[in-house]
Formats: C-alpha cells, sequence, structure tokens
C-alpha cells in the first residue's frame, strides 16, 4: 500500500512539495482559503527550476495578474527578495518576468478561456501546468463547453510527447471549495467521488488507471487560526465560511438525497443517464440512475435534452417545493442540468 505524505508542513500550510513529488499526470488540490496551495506550488517550482505554465479560467483573470496586488507571486516575491512581475507578450499570453534578474522569463500565463487563439507555445519545454482557482465562484460565468476546452488545451501542451518516451505534463489544478459540481469534475465522471471523499474524510484518493490524484484537504492548522480572525468571527456559521475555512462545497445543496424502494414509484421518463419516477399515491418524485419498466427516453444529445426541458414544467415546480428526491448529489446535478 503506498505511504502517503503529510498533508500539512510543521508551519501549517499544505505540504506541496510531496504532493507535487506524487507526480500524478492530472493533480487536483482542493481546501479552504490561503492554505498554500498556489504559494506552495510556485515556491516548489522555482526551488526546483521547473519550467511551467501558470493558468486561469478566464482572460480577464490572467489580465488582472499584471496588476501586483493581484500577481500570485506577490508573496513569493517578499519571501525569497526577487521582483517577479507580469507584463502582456501578446493579446491573450502574459509573461510573469523577474525584473531582479534582467527581466528572466518565470512563466506565461494563458487563459482557459482563450488558449484557443494562442499561437507560438510548445508544450514540450514544460513540465507542468498550474491551473489556479479551477473551480469558478458562484457569481463567476460559465465557459461554453468548459470541460472540452481543459481536455483540449492539454492535448495541445502535452501533444505526443509519450509518444516520444517523454513524461507527460503534470495538470496541477487547484482551488477554493466552492463547488463539488464544477464543469472538470463533472466532465471527469468525479462528482460520486467527491461525495465519498468528504463522507470518509479522505485526505487521498487516486485513480491509478487514469492517472488522477484528488488532495481533499480538511482540518487545515491555518483555517483554524483563521476562524478567530474578525472575518471569521463575522461570517462564522455561513455558507462562505464553510468554504473558506472548512473545505466544505458549501454553494452545493445536498438537501432531498436519500434512497428510496422503487416499489413505491412508477417510471416515467428517462433523460440521458437518470430516471424520473413518480410516487403511486403521493406528489412526489424520485430520480436515479436505475432505470426499470418502460418509461419515454430522451437521450442526452442537446437536442433531446431541450425537447425534455421544454416539457419538464411540473417537474421544475416539484423541485422548487421540495417533492423531488434524489438518489446521490450526481443525479441531483444533472437533473438540474437537464432542466435548465
Amino acid at each position: 500500500m503506498r505511504k502517503w505524505p503529510d498533508l500539512y508542513l510543521p508551519n501549517g500550510y499544505l505540504n506541496m512539495a510531496d504532493i507535487i513529488e506524487l507526480k500524478y499526470p492530472f493533480t487536483f488540490v482542493t481546501g479552504a482559503r490561503r492554505t498554500g496551495k498556489t504559494y506552495g506550488a510556485l515556491m516548489y517550482n522555482l526551488d526546483n527550476d521547473i519550467p511551467f505554465l501558470y493558468m486561469r479560467r478566464t482572460q480577464k483573470e490572467i489580465n488582472a495578474c499584471k496588476t501586483p496586488a493581484l500577481s500570485p507571486f506577490t508573496d513569493i516575491n517578499i519571501a525569497r527578495g526577487c521582483d517577479i512581475q507580469a507584463k502582456s507578450m501578446s493579446a491573450d499570453v502574459i509573461g510573469f518576468n523577474d525584473m531582479s534578474r534582467g527581466m528572466k522569463l518565470v512563466a506565461p500565463g494563458i487563459a482557459l478561456s482563450t488558449f484557443h487563439n494562442v499561437r507560438g507555445i510548445s508544450g514540450s519545454q514544460y513540465r507542468q501546468i498550474l491551473y489556479d482557482e479551477f473551480i469558478p465562484e458562484k457569481i463567476a460565468r460559465p465557459i461554453k463547453g468548459e470541460f472540452d476546452a481543459w481536455a483540449n488545451t492539454y492535448e495541445t501542451l502535452n501533444s505526443n510527447r509519450e509518444i516520444y518516451g517523454m513524461d507527460p505534463i503534470q495538470f496541477l489544478c487547484l482551488a477554493n471549495s466552492n463547488a463539488a459540481a464544477n464543469p472538470i469534475f463533472m466532465g471527469l465522471g468525479l462528482v460520486s467521488v467527491l461525495e465519498k471523499i468528504k463522507r470518509e474524510h479522505l485526505s487521498f484518493w487516486t485513480d491509478e488507471r487514469r492517472g488522477i490524484l484528488i488532495v481533499n484537504s480538511e482540518n487545515s492548522p491555518i483555517s483554524e487560526k483563521k476562524k478567530k480572525t474578525a472575518l471569521g468571527k463575522l461570517t462564522s456559521g455561513t455558507d462562505f465560511a464553510r468554504m473558506a475555512y472548512d473545505n466544505e462545497y458549501a454553494f452545493d445543496d445536498f438537501s432531498n438525497i436519500e434512497s428510496k424502494s422503487l416499489k413505491e414509484y412508477r417510471p416515467l421518463v428517462t433523460v440521458g443517464e437518470i430516471t424520473i419516477y413518480k410516487h403511486k399515491s403521493r406528489s412526489e418524485y424520485y430520480i436515479t440512475e436505475h432505470r426499470a419498466g418502460s418509461p419515454k427516453i430522451y437521450g442526452s444529445s442537446e437536442r433531446e435534452v431541450e425537447a425534455f426541458s421544454r416539457s419538464a414544467g411540473k417537474l421544475r415546480d416539484a423541485y422548487l417545493a421540495g417533492n423531488i428526491y434524489f438518489e446521490s448529489y450526481l443525479v441531483k446535478v444533472l437533473f438540474i442540468k437537464y432542466t435548465n
């Protein structure tokens, strides 16, 4: 059995060096705010001369890094006594340059939303893509085809390097625990895994075949200290506090999730991976991944989902009234997706 590293350093911050050294191609680290995810990863890369790209979701987020106060290198500059600043390299790419070393390029900065416009960046020279804040905040605008854009970015940068005997680029994805049902975890089919991780309080979870590592940073010593700050006291008991300090996916609604006996229900309709059942005597519905009987069937294509959504007015009303129960959180996420 693999021996996992200590999750936290003696100073209470995340042990990002040992997490990166596990060398899983797709490494996801989620946790409370300001626990050392980005700082630890950047410091490791600089200390070990790791050639990497820095990525954010949108071009607006990447451009904001040119403001010193919003740069991910601000604390690094203080700790190392350097002067890393972000400057435009092209319309869609910025460069983080160490001005104290003759404008030495530390890393290019790219955005997921505009990477398809980028030309001239070859992945062969890089060993890591550091994707910061990959889980969008609740108020963030969605990116159309976000998972496909994520996968295509990796395919473009990783290219044929493995065919030529090189190691795959490590996609290191870091985020606060805003939502388990985010585009990347949904696209990879990991939402149910996140339920298991949270339920069993696992720190490390892997899929060896797929090269996935998920690090769940609960019980952070730094977060415990932050609960005693002014903001920690002000927001105690709120969704923000559960996300910021407790590593809870606070913006996900886990209500009405329970197992029901199908004997009390009759199949109504199947859409994509889920089947909707109606109770035989009550105005109540149950939704599961298990299909029985002969319900009307809609596929998961855009056209069929749209057709189902147009006919789902009563189901939307039942959901708002709290009269729908779900086998799992993933089923609930899919129902919401198919009825929006």
